[in-house]
């Protein structure tokens, strides 16, 4: 299902339980975001992860999401990649990984993951009679789920598709004359790029997390509105 009281995500599960106020009581920390896209070294993780907690952070007034440096410095960069992985992939030894992080995170109730698992470059062009307009979009998928630490269960999860594009617009030079017209491919392949370069995986991470603590955190959701919402466009684990 898609979600109607935010920013659209679909497959949106949640349990009744997972409030805008419980986040608030018992406090949510972003465990990390993974790629199945590209390997990251433990660099990359951490710089990956500190943008999509900063989005959450920024668009979820009144939610502070702790940092997975706790984590990094108890269990280190390998052995949280696994649990990441083995969490979101809901393996069979996800409940002793959801142990070992709750005896870590003691005071936060809840932990986010995510994971990219599509990054795609797309290029279109269009032309008028004066000019040439070159397109580079991409286009980014993520999973995110909530767990819950203390009961070691999964409380909300859903995925989000967004996309950026960049673009170049050429003018057209050509006259009709062969010979101006081959020394106006010359000077235009010089000058200009068509294909601009695509949006950085940075910008696409800051506008998906955005959407995502859109959703997680919600007020029409989940304060006055919540149930309402629930049944509208959320499924019940």
């Amino acid at each position: 299902m898609v979600s109607s009281c935010a920013t659209p995500m679909t497959n949106i599960r949640q349990k009744e339980s997972f409030t805008f106020n419980s986040i608030q009581q018992d406090y949510i920390a972003f465990g990390g975001l993974i790629s199945a896209t590209e390997a990251w070294d433990s660099n990359k993780f951490r710089h990956y992860s500190g943008i999509a907690r900063d989005s959450l952070s920024i668009i979820s007034s009144g939610i502070s999401f702790e940092s997975n440096e706790n984590l990094l410095a108890n269990i280190g960069y390998d052995e949280l990649l696994n649990f990441i992985q083995l969490i979101l992939d809901n393996n069979i030894d996800h409940k002793e990984a959801l142990i070992t992080l709750s005896n870590i995170e003691k005071d936060n109730r809840y932990i986010i993951f995510s994971k990219i698992t599509a990054d795609n470059i797309i290029k279109n062009n269009y032309s008028t009679k004066t000019e040439n307009t070159y397109i580079t979009e991409r286009k980014m998928s993520i999973i995110t789920s909530v767990y819950d630490l203390k009961n070691l269960d999964r409380v909300w999860s859903g995925r989000i598709t967004t996309t950026r594009s960049n673009s170049n617009t050429n003018p057209q030079k050509h006259d009709g004359n062969i010979l101006s017209d081959l020394l106006a491919t010359i000077v235009e392949d010089v000058i200009y790029e068509d294909y601009p370069k695509p949006p950085t995986i940075e910008s696409l991470i800051e506008k998906a997390f955005s959407g995502i603590g859109d959703n997680i955190t919600n007020r029409s959701c989940n304060e006055t509105g919540y149930m309402n919402c629930i049944k509208r466009s959320i499924s019940r684990f």
